[in-house]
This record gives C-alpha cells, structure tokens and sequence, in this order.
C-alpha cells in the first residue's frame, strides 16, 4: 500500500510495516466525538504549543483510522496499542515531527507540501517547486518556524 500525497497521504514505516496516515473529514469527527468535543485544530494546536500527549496520540489515532481500523479501533485496548506502535515508530517527537508533515499537506497547496524522507515516501513535486531552490518562497519562511 503506498501513500499518495496528492490526496493528502504520506507513509510511515514501522518495524518493517509501512503505514498509511491520511486525515479524512470522517477521522475528524470521530476525533471530535471521542475527545469530548474538542476539535481537530485545538488537538493540531496542542501538540505544537503544550506538546500534549493526548492530542499526539488522538491525532496518530485519527490518521490510521482511514488505512488501519485495526490499529485504530475502537476497541478499549487501543492506547495501548497505539502506545506500542509510538514506541516502535521512535517515540513521541518522531511521530510528532510526522504528524507535522501530514499536516502540511493538508494545510498547503500541494506544490508547496514536502513531507521528510526519514521513514516516509518524498514528494517528487517538492523538488521542482520553488521553495526547493531556497528562493524566500513561504515554505522557505514557514521552515524555520
């Protein structure tokens, strides 16, 4: 199964498994509906500012869901599998810096998306697009940020 960033796809290898996150309008909701109301943006915005555990985990939990309801379920045992799967993946900032990419491509156009090479399919368009030549284009800016 290989990810498709032009529908906001990236992968992540796992222990030799690859993995397909995507955010889906449904992921969304669910996340809404698990969380106790709380949004997808405020959880986005919760592992950027507090860096929360929680919302790390409800985001990786929202982007298997579309490709991997086994890992992703409702089930009780979920955090604890989702748990196993961060330790496994390199822990939390790992999965956090992963997470960001994925945001990336859904919060860009998808010629300024780059999503890192480490464990993960590279955008191919990131090489031709401006910001790959380092011109102070906005991804450029948005970077080092």
């Amino acid at each position: 199964m290989a990810a498709n960033a032009e529908r906001g796809e990236m992968s992540l290898v796992v222990d030799g498994k690859r993995y397909v996150l995507t955010i889906t309008l449904t992921a969304m909701m669910e996340l809404e509906d698990i969380s106790g109301g709380r949004t997808f943006v405020q959880a986005w915005e919760g592992t950027q500012t507090t860096r929360s555990i929680r919302d790390v985990m409800l985001l990786l939990w929202a982007a298997l869901r579309d490709h991997h309801p086994d890992l992703a379920s409702d089930e009780p045992g979920v955090l604890k599998k989702i748990s196993r799967f961060v330790e496994n993946a390199g822990g939390l900032e790992a999965i956090n810096t992963q997470l960001t990419a994925l945001m990336r491509l859904h919060m860009q156009p998808p010629e300024l998306a780059r999503v890192p090479a480490a464990g993960g399919d590279a955008d191919p368009r990131a090489a031709d697009s401006d910001a790959s030549r380092g011109d102070g284009s906005a991804l450029t800016g948005s970077a080092a940020a």
